[in-house]
């Protein structure tokens, strides 16, 4: 009996000081060098290979799909069209360190506390960047690469900081942003007027 199509994935060889990208074809275990010692550089061949005519058709179990993949599948092919895609990029590049050689059936509560205790960061910043991998999996589950969403447990949603500039605060702010110095952009005080009028957000201001 063959085995089934797995997933490609990384494989760090230290005899070889190199990463190698590993699948299986037809129940054949292939492999073939990722070319480079550097994680982040692996996980872009990564990305490239399966991207190219090596896909497995069709979706895939969770613990055939790494978290690196995942991540970079949906950096690749949808990020790009978010309302802020470089928030996406900045928790990527967050996660990738602790959950790159995992697979997506690796993510568990206890998974999750070990990475949010090497992160060390405050709850609002581990639950922004846990739910990239709800993101990422939600989109591989609709594009029809992936069977199921493995749940990601999140901390608790922080209770929100009801703080508010004084009108001394806000006088001294605009008062910086109009006087500081020739290396001072010369939009910063309309910035600042906009964002303490209005209250808008940095992308509907920009």
């Amino acid at each position: 009996m063959s085995r089934p199509n797995r997933g490609p994935r990384l494989l760090w060889r230290p005899e070889k000081r190199s990463y190698y990208i590993v699948w299986f074809d037809n129940g054949r275990r292939r492999i073939r060098s990722a070319r480079t010692r550097e994680l982040r550089e692996a996980e872009t061949a990564l990305a490239r290979f399966i991207g190219s005519s090596h896909q497995v058709n069709g979706p895939r179990e969770p613990q055939d799909v790494s978290v690196a993949e995942a991540l970079n599948l949906y950096l690749e092919h949808h990020a790009s069209k978010a309302t802020d895609p470089a928030r996406i990029a900045y928790a990527v590049d967050a996660l990738l360190p602790f959950w790159a050689l995992k697979s997506l059936a690796d993510i568990t509560p206890s998974t999750c506390d070990r990475y949010a205790r090497s992160r060390g960061k405050s709850p609002g910043t581990i639950r922004r960047e846990l739910s990239t991998l709800t993101a990422a999996q939600n989109f591989l589950v609709k594009d029809r690469r992936l069977t199921q969403a493995i749940p990601v447990p999140l901390p608790a949603k922080p209770e929100p900081k009801d703080r508010w500039l004084t009108i001394h605060e806000a006088a001294r702010l605009l008062n910086a942003a109009r006087h500081g110095g020739r290396d001072t952009r010369q939009y910063l005080p309309l910035f600042v007027m906009l964002g303490l009028y209005p209250g808008a957000r940095k992308e509907a201001i920009l």
